[in-house]
């Protein structure tokens, strides 16, 4: 039993590559936990190398999603985008019709241009932020993941749309052919005639 735990157990924590980095990303998006607590708990299990190994890969995973999900709340609120983009119309407009403001208008427009790059640099760093924020109280038997990540969206957009999403993953699932060894022990070489009906009703009944 012990060898087949192993082997089960090396075959989804074994290899490194193979593993999913959003089990890891599901615990850096629990405000209790982040990335500290899951760096100690990889220490425990693997060496430096190896510890090093997963953090990249979690870094790259991460900014990739953070860039994906950044893209997509553009494209769910191009409202924004017209806003800015009929601003700068209106600006251009301004600078053909008044000859006496072109150098007062022409720096509002580079002014402008500055604020986006750093409503651009904020979403970089909306993860970098969350991280560096102190944590929450794991102590705290009440505490509401879902409830906390609603509450923060104002303050995270982008990554309250990927924990809305990434904690909604199921953590475990069970193999297919569980569902069938129970409809096997029902129908056994004594009990073969059975029809369906009644089949479904026992195995129904011990579940």
């Amino acid at each position: 039993m012990a060898v087949k735990m192993k082997l089960k157990c090396d075959k989804y924590w074994g290899n490194i590559e193979k593993q999913n980095m959003l089990l890891y990303v599901a615990v850096v998006l629990d405000p209790r936990y982040k990335l500290k607590f899951m760096t100690c708990c990889l220490r425990k299990l693997y060496d430096e190398t190896e510890v090093s190994a997963i953090s990249s890969s979690l870094n790259t995973c991460l900014s990739k999603l953070m860039s994906h999900y950044s893209n997509e709340l553009k494209l769910k609120n191009p409202e924004d985008t017209t806003s800015q983009g009929g601003s700068a119309t209106q600006e251009k407009n301004t600078l053909i019709d008044s000859d006496d403001d072109d150098l007062f208008n022409l720096f509002e427009t580079e002014f402008d241009k500055e604020c986006d790059k750093d409503d651009a640099l904020d979403t970089k760093n909306e993860l970098d932020r969350y991280l560096m924020e102190r944590n929450e109280d794991k102590k705290n038997k009440d505490f509401d993941i879902l409830a906390w990540w609603k509450m923060s969206a104002s303050k995270y957009p982008v990554l309250t749309e990927i924990a809305r999403d990434v904690l909604a993953v199921q953590v475990s699932t069970v193999a297919s052919e569980s569902a069938f060894s129970t409809g096997g022990r029902v129908l056994d070489l004594f009990r073969s005639s059975l029809n369906p009906t009644m089949v479904q009703a026992l195995v129904c009944c011990q579940n």
